[in-house]
Formats: C-alpha cells, structure tokens, sequence
C-alpha cells in the first residue's frame, strides 16, 4: 500500500549501493503517515512489524533487491508494489513462539545501533549485519554450518554486484 498509518516503511526506491543507505526499512514505534513516496504496512501489531522489519533488512531480501530491480535513476532501483508481492519474508504466523521471542530480542538488540552502509556492512562482515543474517537464515531451517558456508558467498556476491552498480554511476 502506499498511504495510511504504518509501524513499518519501506521506500519506493533505495539505492542500496550509497554510502548513505544504511537499511531498507524502518520501524516506528508510533504509527507514521507517510508520503506515496514509501510502501507501508498496514498490519499495526507491533511484534509483526517488527520481525517483518528484520526479515526486510536481511539478505534474504537484498538478495531479492538485485533478482527483481529495475533501475531507475543511476544507480537507484525501484521495486513496485507487484515486485514487493513476489518477495518472500518470514511469515509471522508460521513462526513458533521461540523464534518470534528470539527475533524480539535480536530486533531490541539491534535497533539502536548505529549500521554502517549497507555495502560496507558485507564488505567488513559488520557483526550486527552478520547476527541479523544468521538468525534469519537460521529461520529458513539452514544450521550453523550451512551458515558459516554460504553467508561468506551471498555477502560477497552483493558487494560485487553493489559496486558494479556503483561504477556504472561514475
């Protein structure tokens, strides 16, 4: 949706390779009334919004960013709202009550910190980043193993990308 109160915003388009986009989406513990320049979330339940937000800010989704993009403007990309649909995220209702108590903690242990750019988050394996990952993918039913293994190669893959992205700016 693009207007109406929300906890969770998401923007139209982002350019994730600048060093000024640091995370896809937000969460506001208030509701917020934003422009059609965002997609919200209508769902207000707070949890929801919040292990969403997670889910959006993870791998699993910028993964999906550079498969669906279309670029826009430079190196902007824009998904729309059908785009957003063939997304795939963590679906609240499915989780158990530990997980969605251990993505609570994971979200209140991270949303205050300070998130360097999202390109420099994988390229330095920016600890944080690399616990919101994890939990994620843990998620997903992947084991620590399968983690250690593959995480390495999705971060590196995006950064390649993400600056080939960024030179064509240039």
């Amino acid at each position: 949706e693009r207007l109406g109160a929300s906890r969770l915003v998401i923007p139209d388009k982002v350019r994730l390779s600048s060093e000024n986009t640091f995370v896809v989406s937000i969460y506001s513990d208030a509701p917020l009334i934003l422009s059609n320049l965002f997609y919200t979330y209508k769902n207000l339940e707070p949890n929801k919004c919040k292990i969403l937000c997670l889910s959006l800010n993870s791998v699993l989704t910028l993964t999906q960013f550079m498969t669906l993009k279309s670029e826009t403007l430079g190196g902007y990309i824009r998904l729309s709202a059908k785009d957003w649909s063939l997304t795939k995220q963590l679906n609240y209702d499915n989780l158990s009550d530990d997980v969605k108590k251990r993505l609570l903690f994971l979200f209140e242990e991270l949303r205050n910190v300070n998130f360097p750019s999202i390109i420099e988050q994988l390229e330095r394996r920016f600890q944080p980043r690399v616990k919101l990952d994890t939990e994620v993918l843990k998620c997903l039913g992947f084991n620590e193993l399968e983690i250690e293994n593959i995480l390495p190669k999705i971060y590196d893959a995006l950064v390649c990308e993400l600056k080939a992205i960024k030179d064509m700016e240039s």
